[in-house]
């Protein structure tokens, strides 16, 4: 019985022996990388704008097979090889918070057709384009105009030609707040309709699930309210609060989705509003835009 026992023994340790050197032993596939540092958009100028984006992630499939999203830069793993085409869509973070990303619908998907070797690194930088279905129903670069008016505090808003006060081209808009004139409310001169029925008008902002983004360039010392006056029936002139954006220092870009605001209380139109107050803690206060665009998808 106890020769039995230790046969046992002995086979159930050369079994395990087996076992671990199949594991030991088993070779891990090595993936491909692609390294993305940074994702551009190529914009036709007179039609769609600046072409100075923040995109800030990357979705990534092979073929129609999905990745991951990568957070940029980004040092991409595929386990794949030979000739294979990498779909890239663009990411932004939605009203500039880090738990709300998203894929930017109104741009195309950027594609590499790629031979995918094991270990190898390829370097790429994607170049994405607004879709031909973007529309753009308005764009603020005020190098002509302001395109705003005072319509509450009488703090002076001018457009700008100073250094450092100018994102980029020749001018932006700029306000100064003080102890003289210590808030400032300005509206869009420009009223955009909203869709009001099932039938489809390329010119009214969507309420059906199609996507409506702001797009704007801005710099700010004290808290910023962005919002919308907008008009329905019964409820003229009403400013419904978006979010609030915290003091910028240097230019940055900001996508604020407009979909859940539209979809209430039956607007018929809209107009952007800004509105500060200057801070007990300080003297004075700039806020700065440029490239102000509200876009929507057309399908």
């Amino acid at each position: 019985m106890k020769i039995k026992c230790q046969l046992i023994y002995l086979i159930f340790l050369l079994y395990l022996g087996f076992v671990s050197c199949n594991n030991f032993n088993k070779i891990e596939p090595i993936p491909a990388f692609i390294n993305i540092d940074t994702a551009y958009v190529a914009t036709i100028f007179d039609e769609q704008g600046t072409a100075a984006q923040h995109l800030t992630n990357v979705w990534v499939y092979d073929g129609s097979e999905p990745l991951g999203t990568y957070q940029l830069p980004a040092k991409i793993p595929i386990l794949n090889e030979g000739e294979a085409t990498i779909i890239l869509q663009a990411g932004i973070k939605q009203n500039n918070r880090s738990d709300s990303r998203a894929i930017y619908e109104v741009l195309s998907n950027d594609s590499l057709k790629i031979n995918l070797v094991p270990g190898e690194n390829v370097n790429y930088q994607p170049v994405f384009n607004y879709k031909q279905s973007a529309f753009f129903d308005l764009i603020y670069d005020f190098e002509l105009a302001n395109n705003f008016v005072n319509i509450a505090g009488n703090a002076n808003l001018q457009t700008t030609s100073t250094e450092g006060l100018v994102f980029e081209g020749d001018r932006s808009l700029t306000v100064v707040l003080n102890e003289l004139n210590p808030s400032f409310k300005i509206v869009s001169a420009d009223r955009l309709l909203v869709q009001v029925s099932s039938a489809f008008v390329i010119e009214e902002l969507p309420v059906d699930g199609r996507k409506t983004y702001i797009e704007m360039h801005y710099k700010n010392d004290a808290i910023l309210t962005v919002g919308l006056v907008t008009n329905s029936l019964g409820l003229p002139n009403f400013s419904s609060e978006i979010l609030k954006i915290g003091p910028k220092k240097e230019w940055s870009k900001i996508y604020i989705p407009l979909n859940n605001v539209l979809s209430m209380n039956n607007i018929k139109d809209i107009r952007i509003y800004f509105e500060a107050t200057l801070p007990e803690t300080l003297e004075s206060a700039r806020f700065s835009w440029d490239n102000i665009k509200i876009i929507h998808e057309l399908n």
